[in-house]
């Protein structure tokens, strides 16, 4: 007979934030949402990486996008984009729109500009 495996109950799940940034620079910079999250990773290091749960979601041209995390890593996420100042030799800087505990809120947010949004 097959044993399944047990979910956990959502009140025991670790709890998740989504970040929305924009990227700040003169030149276009190219897959930004990629390098971020390496650049972040290697500033908290392989064990605070692997406790932050950190994830790339999406990228909104020109230069939007949006991280997943866990609840308790916000600060050290948001310390390590504010350190990120050069992506691909390309001088940037790097602004955290939201942070918010839904992501369609979160993808509200950054598509806001484009006028999807109708209050």
């Amino acid at each position: 007979m097959e044993q399944r495996i047990k979910h956990l109950r959502p009140s025991l799940q670790e709890k998740r934030r989504y970040l929305v940034y924009e990227v700040l620079s003169d030149a276009p910079v190219q897959n930004y949402g990629v390098l971020i999250a390496k650049e972040i990773e290697s500033f908290l290091g392989v064990f605070g990486s692997a406790k932050a749960h950190l994830v790339s979601l999406k990228t909104y041209p020109p230069n939007k996008g949006m991280l997943r995390m866990s609840r308790k890593s916000v600060d050290p996420v948001k310390l390590g984009l504010g350190l990120i100042a050069v992506l691909n030799s390309t001088p940037v800087s790097i602004r955290t729109i939201l942070v918010s505990g839904t992501i369609k809120k979160a993808q509200q947010k950054a598509s806001l500009e484009k006028g999807n949004i109708h209050k």
